[in-house]
């Protein structure tokens, strides 16, 4: 899904990390990516597990729609093995990303559910946007938000 909708960003040779990234790529482009993720997850997760993952996404979209995020990048999933940790493969792994955001000019955003990432993120421009439950488990994520570059 992230090479059809976006970017894919790996840590190191060792497979210890990947950044995914869904981009200003074409809509037509990231809604096939998404339905061919959706058909896959349906057959994986079952109707039960499927149903949970649409009510989390829903509920996420929710949640976005008032910060006016519609042209955003998206990291849908940035991480690195618990062994690799703070080596400084977090930030050079989503450093290519946020460099192709700042060329694009586009303001970019994610999710998280990990309290301990919000500093690691702010450092890198980040800023929290809001605390939200996650629909199916009621989890508290953070919306977390990079506004454009004026570079």
């Amino acid at each position: 899904e992230g090479e059809q909708a976006g970017r894919v960003d790996l840590a190191d040779a060792a497979g210890n990390g990947a950044a995914i990234w869904t981009t200003d790529t074409p809509a037509a482009l990231r809604q096939a990516a998404y339905a061919q993720r959706e058909a896959a997850l349906r057959t994986l997760l079952g109707e039960r597990g499927f149903a949970h993952f649409t009510a989390i996404v829903a509920n996420m979209e929710h949640a976005l729609a008032p910060h006016g995020l519609q042209d955003a990048w998206y990291l849908s999933i940035a991480g690195i093995a618990p062994a690799a940790q703070g080596q400084g493969l977090g930030a050079s792994v989503l450093a290519p990303g946020l460099a192709a955001v700042d060329a694009a000019r586009a303001a970019c955003f994610l999710e998280t559910y990990n309290e301990r990432s919000l500093p690691f993120y702010a450092r890198l421009g980040f800023v929290s946007a809001g605390r939200y439950a996650e629909a199916v488990t009621g989890s508290g994520y953070w919306l977390m938000v990079r506004p454009p570059s004026a570079a």
